[in-house]
């Protein structure tokens, strides 16, 4: 059947109709039995036993996907607590630079700390403000944000309750400039 030289084209389409009409299909020129089983197809070749496995792609992805999602929501965690680094720096410096003005008072500067948390959805925090109350003659305001990650983190599976996040900042309040003769 296959004896007579063909070309590529008519050689293509035998081999097509062959494997759609017939139980037998040609692997690499060689004629080969294909027999269907249940879940697996058996192909025989001059003696030879080759199993095709359809379900190991399958296995595979199995045994990839939890260390994938591991390492996506390991990025996710670690994005998350650095944003709550930058938050409470953020929020320590926004109350210290509310506490440094002529006429500020303690609640300034609380404001301004809690402006800037709950713009990023942060709660369960902590704000200590020094000196306490803000006196015209205080020479520096220092503002401290603490917050625990546990309360405010997206998963809480990379980061442990022992450790809290912290920013102080110190700024020198404004004065009354006096001009001297």
């Amino acid at each position: 059947m296959l004896a007579r030289r063909t070309t590529t084209g008519e050689h293509n389409r035998h081999i097509a109709k062959f494997n759609c009409c017939h139980d037998a299909t040609m692997i690499k020129g060689r004629r080969a039995t294909m027999i269907k089983r249940r879940g697996a197809t058996t192909v025989e070749r001059r003696g030879a036993t080759i199993i095709e496995r359809r379900g190991a792609t399958t296995v595979e992805f199995a045994y990839c996907l939890p260390i994938l999602l591991a390492f996506i929501f390991g990025i996710l965690e670690f994005s998350r607590v650095t944003q709550l680094q930058q938050s409470v720096r953020l929020a320590a410096f926004e109350g210290a630079r509310a506490g440094i003005t002529m006429g500020a008072v303690t609640s300034d500067a609380q404001t301004a700390v809690t402006r800037v948390m709950s713009a990023m959805s942060i709660s369960a925090y902590t704000t200590t403000i020094s000196p306490n109350p803000l006196a015209y003659t205080s020479p520096s305001v220092t503002v401290t944000v603490a917050l625990d990650p546990t309360q405010n983190a997206w998963f809480s599976w990379f980061v442990s309750s022992n450790n809290t996040i912290t920013a102080s900042v110190t700024l020198l309040r404004e004065i009354d400039s006096v001009s001297v003769p």
